[in-house]
């Protein structure tokens, strides 16, 4: 009977465990599988299991084997798990530096879509040990700076500067402000600005993206193939898809195209 798995190891209870048939040898030979990723380094080290050679134990033979899963997906906590080991990050989220909002914090244009903000921390900065993650927003993720570099002083008293604004929600604004909107240079306090925008959402264009940016004309990255397959009570149709194909934390959870008197409801798997 299935018991509650951790991360990499499931547990069933059995009422009852299968006993071996005897042999003809009083001997027997056995394998001993442990140690996930956290403690990866311990079996290692552990002298009895270093060797991986069989040893001996009450006249049975065990072979020892370690089982760190997540090893393969090497990231930032399995690296504080198991330093030295030499192995590479599975993955990098290439970001950019966007803003400085106040003193002693610095945005990146990631945010929880591109990471898995489930975990803490949420994520590094790579050569950065000075900037500590802060709670991320879909689209930006701020970092706390306990000191942030200074430039070196230019020779020339003006600067060129980037300024990137306007997640998906604000594309169309950002579009249409008149100083940005020509896609030109602007100066200001004797300095260069060249304003981008960064809609991140709208290549995985939705239902949710066309709402908050109408008449773009672009067109859904994905669409649910549904078919109608009851009507359980009055002024309720029932569709053969549910939580498992779409995102059910967003709201609208779905929409039937080209049918806008139907209002989506709260779906099971």
């Amino acid at each position: 009977k299935a018991m509650t798995p951790s991360e990499e190891h499931f547990p069933f209870e059995a009422s009852e465990i299968p006993t071996p048939s005897p042999s003809s040898s009083s001997s027997s030979s056995y394998e001993i599988i442990t140690s996930g990723t956290p403690g990866f380094r311990c079996a290692l080290e552990y002298p009895t299991f270093n060797q991986g050679l069989p040893f001996q134990f009450q006249h049975n033979t065990y072979q020892h084997r370690i089982s760190p899963g997540t090893v393969v997906f090497h990231d930032y906590r399995s690296e504080m798990q198991n330093p030295g080991l030499g192995l590479t990050p599975s993955a990098c989220v290439f970001s950019r530096a966007i803003s400085n909002p106040k003193p002693g914090v610095i945005t990146f244009d990631s945010g929880s879509k591109s990471l898995a903000a489930e975990v803490s921390p949420v994520g590094v900065v790579m050569g950065q040990p000075y900037l500590k993650a802060m709670t991320p927003s879909e689209e930006h993720f701020p970092f706390e700076a306990s000191e942030i570099p200074t430039p070196s002083p230019s020779s020339s008293s003006s600067s060129s500067y980037e300024i990137i604004t306007s997640g998906t929600p604000g594309f169309r604004c950002a579009l249409e402000y008149p100083t940005f909107n020509q896609g030109l240079p602007f100066q200001f306090q004797h300095n260069t600005y060249q304003h981008r925008i960064s809609p991140g959402t709208v290549v995985f264009h939705d239902y949710r993206s066309e709402m908050q940016n109408p008449g773009l004309g672009l067109t859904p990255s994905a669409c649910v193939f549904s078919r109608a397959i009851s009507n359980p009570k009055p002024g309720v149709i029932t569709f053969d898809s549910g939580s498992k194909s779409l995102a059910a934390e967003v709201s609208p959870v779905g929409v039937v195209m080209g049918q806008p008197y139907l209002k989506a409801m709260t779906p099971s798997e």
